[in-house]
Formats: C-alpha cells, structure tokens, sequence
C-alpha cells in the first residue's frame, strides 16, 4: 500500500456521540487485564490525584470489582478525560 493513501493522513477524528459502559462486563476480565484498564483510568495527567487517593482507600474493593465503586472510577475517568 502506498504511503500517499490512508485514513491517518486524512486527520479525520470524530468523537462519539455516545458511550456506553456496562461494568458488569469487567467481570468477564482475567485479573491482568481488569488491572490494565485501572492503569488506563489513572494515566489522564488531571485524574492521578484522585484516582490515586481513591484506589488507597478502596484498593480491595476495586480489586474485588465491587459494582458502586468501580462504577465512581469508571465515571470519573470518562467525565475527566472528556474534558480532554
């Protein structure tokens, strides 16, 4: 394939209307992976303090995949790195 051609030399980037999360599908995540994805939450610059304070204080609870806590990291991360 030429290198003259191709959707990244276009920089064409659309954000999505909508984004739909379900947390009950981590738990269908192998250990590595759930942890991968928590290190995702935590790399928007702006979110460390707070992601990080929050996995201190629950760090089991997030581990163990607790519903009402994994969803506050979910939402937060999203509404920060919307604002991204």
């Amino acid at each position: 394939m030429s290198t003259s051609v191709g959707k990244n030399l276009l920089g064409t980037f659309h954000q999505p209307r909508t984004v739909l999360i379900d947390p009950n599908v981590l738990t269908t995540l192998p250990s590595r992976e759930y942890r991968a994805g928590l290190y995702e939450a935590s790399s928007v610059e702006s979110s460390k303090c707070w992601i990080v304070r929050l996995f201190e204080d629950r760090r089991r609870e997030i581990l163990d995949r607790d519903n009402g806590v994994v969803e506050k990291v979910i939402a937060e991360s999203v509404r920060l790195k919307a604002r991204l």
